[in-house]
């Protein structure tokens, strides 16, 4: 393309999910006048594909030049998510963010459901049904969205004690090292 195609704009939009420094370290022995890439990561759940794409609440553009975001704001004008531009890597990583907060949420539940197991007599359907009736976790934005900022860690009475104490449950039964113990360990770091 870059032989065949000398004078023609061409942009490629990366849809996969790459490592922040593709498109800026790794694909730029491609780049030209005429050649850009940028990153456009796709938001869909495995079953949804369709309606997620076209009700998306976010698109995100990364771009190193401006006339490409121009140009890709107006393929997705008449979509009703939020378009956020930023560079490639921001672009790259805030996938990357979004699918390691799924995965941790996931782990992060099945080790508290493992805890329950060992712990004996839990209803683990109920406790975390109950957990999801918090009203943190409604509204557009709903407020859990305060706890997913980078800060100084997480302090006050309640939140370091359970979670200290919830831990020593963790490794009294044998569930050690695993997401309690390094939520912990980032607190103090």
């Amino acid at each position: 393309i870059k032989n065949k195609y000398k004078n023609e704009r061409i942009i490629f939009v990366i849809k996969s999910t790459v490592p922040p420094g593709t498109i800026k370290e790794n694909l730029k022995r491609f780049k030209n006048k005429n050649i850009s890439f940028c990153s456009n990561p796709e938001f869909l759940r495995e079953g949804f594909a369709w309606y997620d794409f076209n009700n998306t609440d976010k698109i995100v553009i990364g771009y190193e030049n401006l006339d490409d975001f121009i140009i890709l704001k107006r393929i997705y004008k008449k979509f009703k998510g939020n378009i956020i531009g930023v560079n490639t890597n921001t672009s790259e990583f805030i996938k990357y963010l979004s699918n390691s907060l799924l995965a941790s949420l996931i782990s992060f539940s099945n080790e508290l459901a493992m805890l329950a197991e060992k712990q004996g007599d839990i209803n683990i359907r109920k406790a975390f049904e109950t957990v999801k009736l918090d009203k943190r976790w409604f509204g557009n934005p709903a407020t859990i969205s305060n706890y997913l900022h980078p800060g100084l860690g997480y302090g006050g009475y309640c939140l370091p004690k359970d979670l200290m104490a919830i831990n020593h449950l963790a490794k009294k039964n044998k569930i050690s090292n695993g997401i309690l113990d390094s939520i912990n360990k980032v607190n103090k770091k």
